[in-house]
């Protein structure tokens, strides 16, 4: 959010504000009536305007006249547009600020008409400097560029097919018992046979000790 304010003694001043509003990535701009005047602080003040509706407008830009904020600031090209989506119709203008033909800025202003009553009529004009007009174009184009993030952001997000992976549990083998180790000898002619351990000779304890 931006604030600008241009008070003055005689009580004519005005404060614009432009910001961005998260929840829809929208932005909008405010145009506010001074409300009076600190002696004690030799300052402007506003905050009794707030809530008086022929003291204070606000309008909902879309992002093609955001660039053609940009553009007027950028180019000197002016830009003009008209709101009617409501009971008070709004033409609202960003232009260079033309004094005895030298630039001095830019202006900002809405005025507000009534379907209702064709006699009534509300000006809301604030002068901006070169270097207010700069960071009004600096925050514009922040607020484009969240813009664009949330966009991209919120196509990021579309579901994802999940990929399910089966698994196969690798076949048990059934455990084959190792044969017992056996000897064979062969002998010509003849089928290997198995070979068995020599006999001991008989030993008589009576006659051979």
């Amino acid at each position: 959010m931006i604030h600008i304010y241009h008070p003055n003694k005689r009580v004519t001043g005005f404060a614009t504000s432009f910001w961005y509003a998260d929840k829809d990535s929208t932005v909008f701009a405010t145009l506010l009536k001074q409300s009076g005047w600190d002696d004690a602080r030799q300052n402007g003040v506003f905050k009794d305007s707030m809530n008086d509706p022929n003291k204070k407008v606000n309008i909902k830009l879309s992002y093609t006249e955001v660039a053609a904020i940009l553009d007027c600031i950028e180019r000197n090209r002016p830009f003009s547009t008209f709101h009617d989506g409501d009971e008070f119709p709004k033409q609202i203008k960003f232009e260079p600020w033309v004094t005895d033909g030298v630039t001095k800025g830019y202006s900002f202003s809405i005025n507000v008409q009534s379907k209702q009553d064709s006699t009534y009529k509300n000006a809301f004009y604030i002068g901006l400097t070169f270097a207010e007009a700069r960071l009004i174009r600096e925050f514009l184009i922040f607020a484009t560029h969240r813009h664009f993030t949330r966009l991209s952001v919120g196509t990021s997000r579309s579901p994802v097919p999940k990929t399910v992976v089966q698994t196969q549990e690798a076949p048990q083998v059934e455990e084959i018992p190792a044969p017992e180790p056996r000897v064979s000898v062969s002998q010509p002619d003849d089928e290997p046979v198995e070979a068995s351990a020599p006999e001991r000779p008989f030993v008589d304890p009576l006659t051979d000790f």
